[in-house]
């Protein structure tokens, strides 16, 4: 699926500061990254039905139960961590033209 329908292209800041190229793209990766995300994540919830139905035993569902759950918790935490990660570049991006628009104003002593 390709991420761009997500976001138009009609994304502006200030003209002046041409972020918004840097800003687009930005948002694009960080949609295509989640995107991605998403779909392993629903790939991977084929894997148990899968290693279930080889298990021969009471034991070895049990086993094959706990050993996805463990890598499912491990691989959602270094998700949520790279999210994190995205989210923040993506807020430092969004916040930089404006920044940079405020500091320009000129000031007001009252």
């Amino acid at each position: 699926m390709e991420p761009r329908f997500l976001v138009r292209t009609n994304v502006r800041t200030n003209p002046r500061s041409g972020h918004a190229a840097g800003l687009h793209q930005c948002l694009l990766s960080a949609i295509s990254r989640c995107l991605s995300i998403a779909q392993q994540n629903v790939s991977s919830g084929f894997d148990l039905p899968k290693s279930l139905a080889t298990a021969k035993t009471f034991a070895e569902m049990v086993e094959v139960w706990a050993t996805y759950w463990l890598k499912l918790l491990s691989a959602l935490s270094a998700q949520a961590e790279e999210v994190r990660a995205l989210s923040t570049k993506v807020a430092a991006d969004v916040a930089a033209p404006i920044k940079a628009l405020v500091g320009s104003l000129p000031k007001c002593d009252l």
